[in-house]
């Protein structure tokens, strides 16, 4: 009688213990390891996973290679931001408070967050923003026994990253700032709510152009991609598409501002959305290229069991 097969290969156990690891109150060190907070589910979902490169103990990874969905993101959201600093729906309802102070404070909230990135990184940055960014707020650092320590080091796969807590009084002042920024309209003595509602969304799209500059600036430093990013200049091309469209019908409170910034705001966020459609196309070409490289695997393996 022939003995039978198994259908699909088993992983491989391992065959033997190291003395070391025997002993029990190794054992009883050991902790399990605690997941890496990187967000993968978004970044999985659209295909551009990639495997950072083993480094020393010290030594600054390389920027990641920019192709594709991320760098076309990163290149039209800066045309969307460009946009977005002509008062091209605040120069009629709003005045010189929201057109210079409110976008001074959105770009100053963004230049916050952009500089958590490079404290993350590794980069060089204020004495301030280090003070800022290294002190978690509401929670303690959890200690982390040093054996542990060194195996989880010896284990990970790609850089390390300075152990940067989350959130911190920098988060939050660039988001103050931020914040504080686009609901300036609110506090211009030009205007009333209701009219100053479009300076509000033309700072909001500003935040948001800028907000993606720094998404992107964090991917390159091994940071996960997040597809809620270009999703969101949808938004933005039909802004842009209504404010050129009223232009040219002759609504009222339009000018030629209105007309080049909704002209380049809805080409950058039309673009920019459009980058998530590359996502998906590159997402299904990983998964397929990863398919068939587990299909040829499991192949070869149970050629070796039968030969």
């Amino acid at each position: 009688m022939s003995e039978s097969k198994p259908q699909d290969e088993l992983p491989e156990l391992p065959t033997e213990f190291s003395a070391e690891t025997n002993n029990s109150d190794e054992l009883d060190a050991l902790e399990p390891l605690a997941p890496e907070p990187i967000a993968l589910a978004p970044e999985a979902a659209v295909g551009l996973e990639e495997e950072a490169p083993q480094l020393a103990p010290g030594e600054k990874p390389p920027l990641r290679e920019m192709h594709g969905a991320p760098l076309h993101l990163r290149n039209w959201s800066l045309v969307v931001l460009g946009g977005c600093m002509l008062p091209w729906l605040s120069f009629v309802p709003s005045g010189p408070v929201t057109w210079g102070l409110g976008k001074l404070l959105v770009l100053a909230g963004v230049w916050l967050l952009w500089q958590s990135v490079e404290l993350r990184a590794g980069g060089k940055v204020p004495g301030f923003i280090t003070s800022l960014g290294s002190k978690a707020i509401g929670k303690k650092p959890v200690e982390v026994d040093p054996k542990v320590a060194a195996r989880r080091a010896k284990n990970r796969k790609g850089p390390a990253v300075l152990e940067i807590p989350f959130p911190t009084p920098l988060h939050l002042l660039g988001l103050v700032v931020t914040l504080l920024g686009v609901f300036t309209p609110l506090l211009d003595p030009v205007g009333d709510l209701p009219s100053n509602a479009s300076s509000i969304a033309e700072l909001g799209m500003l935040a948001w152009a800028a907000g993606t500059w720094v998404h992107i600036h964090a991917y390159e430093r091994w940071g996960s991609f997040n597809p809620i990013f270009p999703l969101m200049f949808i938004g933005m091309l039909l802004s842009g598409g209504l404010t050129v469209a009223g232009y040219l019908g002759g609504a009222e409170g339009t000018t030629i501002i209105s007309l080049l910034g909704g002209v380049v705001v809805a080409i950058g966020g039309g673009l920019a959305a459009f980058s998530i459609v590359e996502a998906m196309v590159d997402a299904k070409k990983e998964g397929d290229a990863k398919k068939s490289v587990e299909n040829e695997r499991r192949k070869a393996a149970r050629t070796t069991r039968k030969s």
